[in-house]
């Protein structure tokens, strides 16, 4: 979703130092001077407006975005409230949609934002919240086949927000389930995975 709120100068120079620092090499190369400034509007554009407990995505397939070779691109910007899983999943998405990733900035930003979600300034300040702020370059797909990715992303960050959100209660229903076994091999292996050998995303009743 696109947003028309128009985003100060300022601004869109913070987002553009904080996606050239998280770049190396020719990556950072990639991001130079002209192709920087682009990817920075693109970022803010999306940053405009995100309301809490949603993500913002937009996804751009113009002509003036090319990759090594004249190769042409589309370049996504996704914004969501810092978490974990985020990067992992995006990419696990676009791999699903049998995309290659050729570009990835993934700053972390602390931003005010009013009532209806737009954005208000980037900075930290005591009501400040982290936001997730992700650029990425991939091949480019026909306009069938963005949208059905705008559709699998909106999903895939549904679901991360679910398993974030519910974290706690999850472990706490593991441990119960633990306890309820007792000693033996079913609550012996529960206990084994809460110490750190499980990423729990899911708990069935």
């Amino acid at each position: 979703m696109s947003a028309t709120i128009q985003i100060d100068k300022s601004t869109t120079s913070t987002i553009a130092s904080a996606l050239i620092d998280g770049l190396h090499g020719s990556d950072r190369e990639a991001l130079g001077a002209g192709a920087l400034d682009a990817a920075a509007a693109f970022v803010a554009e999306a940053a405009a407006v995100r309301r809490n407990g949603e993500s913002a995505i937009l996804l751009d397939s113009s002509d003036d975005l090319r990759g090594e070779g004249g190769a042409r691109r589309q370049r996504l910007a996704i914004i969501n409230a810092d978490m974990p899983f985020l990067v992992d999943s995006i990419g696990n998405c676009l791999s699903e949609a049998g995309l290659v990733i050729h570009l990835l900035a993934h700053p972390v930003l602390s931003v005010q934002r009013d009532a209806e979600g737009q954005l208000q300034s980037i900075g930290d300040a005591d009501d400040a919240v982290r936001e997730s702020f992700i650029y990425i370059e991939t091949d480019r797909i026909d306009a069938k086949g963005r949208q059905a990715l705008g559709k699998a992303l909106d999903l895939t960050l549904a679901h991360v927000r679910a398993a974030v959100a519910n974290w706690r209660a999850m472990v706490e229903a593991m441990n119960a389930d633990a306890n309820r076994l007792g000693a033996g091999e079913g609550g012996d292996l529960l206990r084994w995975l809460q110490k750190g050998n499980l990423t729990q995303l899911g708990h069935e009743l």
